[in-house]
Parts: C-alpha cells; structure tokens; sequence
C-alpha cells in the first residue's frame, strides 16, 4: 500500500463494474465498448480493456484522480495532481485542490504586488493570506524559499501546502508572539514545510496555537519554538510524520505538544529533543498515539518527560501503540517515560520504553521510572525491574533493544530481541501499517507478532 506525500495512506482504488482488474481483450481503445473499461492497455499480455493508464486516465477525477495498476486512486503527492505544467495540491483526502481554490506562492514574489496568486504572478506568503477566501482556500508555495512571518492568524479553513519544490519551504517567525493561530471553528491543514521559531520569541510564544478548531499537520518540522511547538485547547489535533524537535527554548517546563481537552492522533512522528518534555493531553477526549518516536525529551530538574497522558475516564478506544519512548528525562522522582490516566480498560501495546532517565541510573540515583498509572502489555520495559504493580498486562520483555545509537538514532539493528515481540492480534491497519521509514509493518511467520516499537527491524 502507498502512503500519500501528505502522511495518510491514499483511498482504495475504484473497483472496475464486474469486480476484477482488468476487463475484455482488445488490441486498440476502439475495441473497448464498457463505459467502465473504455482504455486498452496494449502493455498487458494480449492487450486488455482497463479503467485507466498512467497517459490515458480521463475517468480519474475528483476523490480517484490517479491511476495505479490500471485503476483509479487517491492522489499520492502534488505531482499526480498536475494541469498542464501547473502543479496543484494533493489534499489529505487523496483529491487534487481545485486550480480555481490555488493561490500560489514564491519566494522571490514582489510585496507590492496584492493582484497575486498565478504561478505568473505568485503572491508573497503575507500576500497569499490576506487574499485567502472561502473560494480561495488552498495556498500553495512553489519553491523551496525561506519566507517570515511576525505570525498569522487563519484567515478561513485554508490548506497550505508547503512541499516547495522539492525538499520544502522554510517559513521563519520574526519577533514575538505565536506562529500560526487558529480560532473560531477553523479548519486548517498544513502540509510539509518547515517551520523555525523566532529567537526574539517570549517565554509564551508557541508555534500552531489553535482553540476550538481543527487542525491537521503532515509531513512538517517545527523546531525552535520558545515555549510549544502546538497547544491547543478543545480542538481536533491530526499530526502525522512530523519532525518536533528543539522547542521550549524558553520554557523549560510546558511539553512541545500541549493538548486541553479535545482529541489528538498521533503517528509515524519524531517528537525529540523538547525541554518541556514530548507530550502532554489534558482530559482528551481520545488519544490515539501509534508508531511514534519520543527521544531525548524533558531535563534533569523537570517533570514531564516523553508523554503524559490524562484522558476522559468515561471513553474508551485510546491507543498508544508501536511507540518508542527512549533516554527521556526527568527529576528522580517523576515518571520520565510516559504516565497515563484514562479508563480503566486502557492497555498500552506494542511499544519500546527504555532507558528514560539514564543519566540519573548512571550517577547512582535509584533508577528512572519508565511508566506510570497504566497498564502495558507486548512491550519491552526497562531496564528498570519489576514493573510497577498493576503495570504487567503479560507478555512484557525487559532486554536491550539493541538500538543503532540509542542517544542519536534509534533504529534497532538486526538480531534486536524486539523482533516480532507485538501482539499476534495487534491492528497493523492505517495509522499502524507502517513505520516512521514507510516501511510495512507486518505479522511474522507462524502466527507471532510484528515488531516493537516506531521502526521496524532490518532483515539483515
């Protein structure tokens, strides 16, 4: 299955009317009579009626405007969504963005210039924003420039789609305040890109500050944020293969994700290297946290670490799944792994939480506390033993994963104990059915369980 440039995996094909891939022989288009089949692809053995081909694919349009293995399909990245040499927007529902909706962005766009958004005539970002409409909803930025901001506030439901070029935008904060606010029953999505805060920032200037809203980020860094990288209060939070490092420079306490209520889902995303700690929800109403990495997060005189999470103890279906949580810090007596308070049914799965206050272990102190007030089953905890009582759901390892560079890179390496350790039931479907590499996760032979953790073992 591909995984769409956006961070979601794309729709499923449109299926042909008879139920196959493929339809009636032929040697030419002409020979096709079914609506449904009308494109002969001469490349398959003895020439076969199909729905499309990558250079005749006139049925591909709205949610299916692209075609694979000679069937419709979500769009993967940008490029599937061309209109001539125009390139438009893939949207996380694996439609293109109308041409209509695009207002399009460049670096070296003139400022003057207000009557802006062609790829003739490209706008500023600033620019870009202030003509934003219901109609014209979809910014995208063109080149891999640097651009800045003193911050910006949602116009409308707007999608920004910062790819660039080819390894992205970068968007610079300038003084003070928050980055990107988003109020007022918003819905926001932001695509790619690479977002620095500003190092004239305050101790309470964040980057994506959203209350009451919905916000959906893929794909994007956010570093350098003097306080966090993304609070929100009673909003829909989506983020998805992002990179959230180096923030609370200014704030050494409050997490670089920082959630109030409202709901978060979390995954194939790097969250390291934060003062303040990884993250934190307070009363969510869901959290679903799959596939994710949380390195390096909190200080030695702190008390979050890599996730504290509280939640509504009347829902159920919160998931923290396929994480590793590794060489967090927090003060001795603090749980620098991850904590959680939520129903009581609630088992984390599947994840690698090791080695979390490992300079305190190695001054002497009595050793880091891993986890805390929930239930684990299937995962590698330690090195600290035994686990808390009420903590060993079954299943559970305590052994070295054997990671790459456990301080720098935490991809286990081939023989890791963590080697098909997961849950033989456990649900590798969407969010779960990859790694943060994009590689598939899968079962192992015989019946026994993935592997442990944000990332896949390598074969050899």
């Amino acid at each position: 299955m591909l995984v769409s440039a956006c961070g979601y995996p794309p729709l499923p094909a449109v299926p042909l009317s008879d139920g196959a891939p493929s339809g009636s022989p032929c040697t030419k288009s002409t020979d096709c009579t079914d609506s449904n089949t009308p494109i002969c692809d001469t490349s398959l053995p003895g020439g076969v009626c199909v729905m499309c081909t990558t250079t005749n694919h006139e049925l591909c349009t709205g949610a299916t405007p692209r075609c694979e293995a000679d069937v419709c399909a979500a769009c993967v990245d940008d490029s599937d969504c061309k209109d001539g040499s125009t390139i438009g927007v893939c949207l996380l529902s694996g439609a293109c963005a109308d041409q209509g909706s695009i207002i399009h962005v460049v670096s070296t766009a003139d400022p003057e210039n207000t009557t802006c958004g062609t790829t003739s005539i490209p706008c500023t970002l600033i620019n870009a924003l202030a003509a934003a409409t219901s109609i014209k909803n979809t910014i995208r930025i063109d080149d891999d420039g640097m651009f800045t901001t003193i911050g910006f506030t949602a116009p409308v439901d707007i999608t920004i789609d910062a790819h660039g070029s080819t390894a992205g935008a970068t968007i610079k904060k300038m003084g003070t305040g928050d980055f990107l606010t988003v109020t007022g029953n918003r819905k926001v999505a932001l695509l790619g890109g690479h977002l620095i805060g500003s190092s004239n920032g305050n101790s309470g200037d964040n980057g994506i500050n959203c209350t009451n809203s919905m916000v959906t980020i893929a794909g994007t860094t956010i570093e350098m944020m003097a306080a966090s990288a993304i609070v929100a209060s009673n909003c829909d939070l989506t983020i998805a293969r992002a990179d959230i490092h180096n923030n609370n420079l200014k704030s050494a306490d409050t997490p670089s994700i920082d959630t109030n209520t409202g709901a978060i889902t979390l995954s194939q995303s790097k969250i390291r290297n934060n003062a303040g700690g990884g993250l934190r929800t307070t009363n969510a109403e869901k959290f679903i946290i799959v596939g994710n990495l949380f390195l390096e997060n909190g200080t030695a005189g702190g008390t979050k670490g890599g996730a504290v999470l509280d939640a509504d103890t009347s829902v159920s279906g919160n998931r923290f799944d396929f994480n590793t949580v590794v060489e967090n810090q927090t003060q001795a007596t603090a749980v620098a792994g991850v904590s959680c308070s939520a129903k009581a049914d609630f088992i984390a799965l599947n994840n690698i939480i090791w080695n979390n206050n490992s300079a305190i272990m190695s001054a002497g102190a009595p050793a880091g506390i891993q986890v805390g007030g929930f239930a684990c089953a299937y995962s590698d905890i330690g090195p600290t033993t035994p686990l808390p009582p009420g903590v060993d759901q079954g299943h559970n390892i305590n052994m070295n994963p054997n990671f790459a560079n456990e301080m720098t890179d935490s991809h286990p390496m081939h023989g890791s104990p963590i080697h098909y350790q997961a849950r033989p039931t456990a649900d590798l479907t969407g969010i779960a059915s990859r790694d943060i590499d994009g590689n598939p996760r899968v079962a192992g032979p015989g019946g026994v369980g993935a592997d442990l953790g944000a990332y896949i073992v390598p074969t050899q």
